[in-house]
């Protein structure tokens, strides 16, 4: 209970303190940084992802398809993307109803530091209707620098050295795991399924709901519907860790580190916590599982990350996990 009453003390003292003076100089944009922003004319609702990672050649493929409505007529649409492949001949415009509407007439990529992908079509996009934007087949890389969707390595009991991937999207890191509209502002719920092999399972910021093997070896792991969110406060993990849980909680770590109860002080602190908190501020905690995930030390950044429902942070250097 000290615990908790420190913690939130110390959450009471930060609500309470004075901003520092150079706040506002930084929060003021810069006239040109309009030129970073996406055009202010539609409103996302709905992304429908499919992700698999690739752990012999280091590698992921995807689809996603993405509702919108527009507010003006427009015969394009600008999203970001960064570091991803996209098959052009993959994409298509549908309307409400599911079908196919229009060409693509072209697209083409900022080649800078906006990540802007633009797809244009033949005929435009009426005010005030709503589309999907399906992207049947895009790829990237997992690459080792600890944003977006990326590789992560430990070493377990026997001496080998076994990969997992995982997700940074804070804070404009999402359109390197999939096209998307990359601000926060442009909120939508979220389909995640993963697609993966056999000796690994996967997470996301919602419970699972369905798993179906798909081919000999690969299972498709499907997840609730998420409550409407950013881009960057999406996560999604695949690896071989194991869990220790209780109530709508758990915690993921190393199956060594499982094994010998390592994970149960995470857990028993992260309830404490938790219900302090809820308590604290009156607010019911108003999603259906909250995950915490202790990502390889060497393989995470941030000290830690409130990915809604899928809380990821470092396995020793936050101590999050108790070490003998």
């Amino acid at each position: 209970m000290y615990r908790i009453l420190l913690i939130l003390a110390g959450i009471l003292g930060l609500s309470n303190a004075g901003h520092p003076l150079y706040r506002d100089k930084i929060a003021s944009p810069k006239s040109e940084s309009a030129d970073y922003r996406l055009p202010n004319n539609l409103t996302v609702s709905l992304y429908q992802l499919v992700v698999e990672p690739d752990f012999v050649t280091d590698t992921f493929n995807g689809s996603v398809s993405v509702s919108f409505t527009t507010w003006t007529t427009t015969d394009s649409i600008v999203l970001h993307t960064h570091e991803l492949n996209i098959t052009t001949s993959s994409i298509d415009l549908l309307d409400v109803n599911g079908n196919v509407i229009n060409g693509v007439a072209s697209t083409q990529f900022s080649n800078d530091d906006r990540h802007f992908y633009t797809i244009t079509f033949f005929e435009p996009l009426l005010g005030g209707n709503s589309y999907t934007i399906s992207i049947g087949y895009f790829t990237g890389i997992l690459n080792l620098d600890m944003y977006g969707f990326y590789l992560a390595r430990y070493v377990d009991e026997e001496g080998n050295t076994r990969k997992m991937a995982t997700t940074q999207f804070q804070a404009t890191a999402a359109r390197r795991a999939f096209p998307c509209f990359d601000e926060p502002a442009l909120k939508a719920r979220f389909d995640i399924s993963i697609i993966r092999t056999g000796e690994y399972h996967s997470l996301a910021n919602t419970p699972q709901v369905s798993t179906q093997e798909i081919s000999p070896g690969r299972f498709l792991d499907v997840f609730e519907r998420s409550v409407i969110m950013s881009t960057y406060l999406v996560a999604f993990v695949v690896s071989d860790y194991t869990y220790v849980g209780r109530d709508i909680h758990r915690v993921f770590g190393r199956p060594q580190d499982i094994a010998r109860n390592r994970g149960d002080y995470a857990l028993d602190i992260g309830i404490d916590i938790f219900d302090g908190i809820e308590e604290w501020v009156g607010i019911p905690y108003s999603l259906p599982k909250i995950d915490q995930i202790a990502i390889p030390d060497d393989y995470f950044d941030a000290g830690a990350m409130e990915n809604w429902g899928l809380v990821t942070y470092r396995l020793v250097h936050t101590s999050c996990l108790w070490m003998d």
